[in-house]
């Protein structure tokens, strides 16, 4: 894939989320839901700023647009917060509207594959890859967090796989455990801000290698998915 246009698709889509200092437009919808044509389903609930134990935490920026171009460049269905909700957020919240709706429109399932994209501070790895906890111990989120890991790794991006070095494990209350649970081969990925941004000074490089490996490794998944289940 071409990385620089999808880098420039990426910052388009991100427009909308980036709306009012990152709370979204404040008249449009909860959520937005856009079909695809596969079976890989790409979420992003800390798209905007959310609300955690009553205290406010800031967006994870520019993954629910990420979300999108999923959508735009591949076909992924994709599921994601589109402006603050005043509710405790759905990583932490049984019955948030975004589990609810990933349930609704089958995102979920055991012939499924789930992504579920967030971000973090800048570490020593790139990417974050759990699968919802040990006991998921060979689980087909973990098959596929090993396949992506490998992936991105071949790209030169330093992975930390299942959460063991930076603690991210999606072990909680997480969507890739409530995801996991029903089935799904569910992967939660931690995003470096060094990977999403479009900050003055940034590296657009590093940006545009990382978008265009995640959609080429997405796309893949989506044929590896079909092939086993169609067998």
């Amino acid at each position: 894939m071409d990385a620089e246009p999808l880098r420039l698709a990426w910052l388009e889509a991100s427009r909308p989320f980036t709306a009012d200092q990152n709370r979204g437009i404040a008249t449009g919808p909860d959520l937005v839901f856009t079909p695809g044509a596969g079976r890989v389903g790409v979420t992003a609930v800390h798209g905007v700023v959310h609300q955690r134990r009553g205290h406010v935490r800031q967006a994870e920026v520019n993954t629910a647009a990420l979300a999108v171009v999923a959508n735009q460049v591949i076909g992924a269905s994709t599921l994601v917060v589109a402006k603050t909700l005043l509710i405790e957020d759905a990583n932490r919240n049984a019955e948030h509207p975004a589990r609810v709706a990933a349930l609704a429109h089958g995102l979920w399932g055991t012939d499924r594959v789930a992504i579920d994209v967030h971000g973090q501070t800048d570490r020593p790895v790139d990417l974050v890859l759990s699968w919802g906890g040990i006991d998921f111990e060979a689980s087909p989120g973990e098959a596929l967090a090993r396949r992506l890991a490998t992936g991105f790794a071949a790209a030169g991006f330093p992975i930390d796989l299942g959460g063991r070095t930076t603690g991210f494990a999606a072990a909680g209350p997480t969507m890739t455990r409530a995801a996991a649970e029903s089935g799904t081969a569910a992967v939660q990925m931690e995003i470096s801000r060094r990977c999403r941004t479009f900050a003055q000074g940034s590296d657009r490089g590093r940006v545009a290698a990382f978008i265009a490996t995640f959609l080429t490794l997405i796309a893949t998944e989506d044929q590896t998915a079909t092939s086993l289940i169609d067998e």
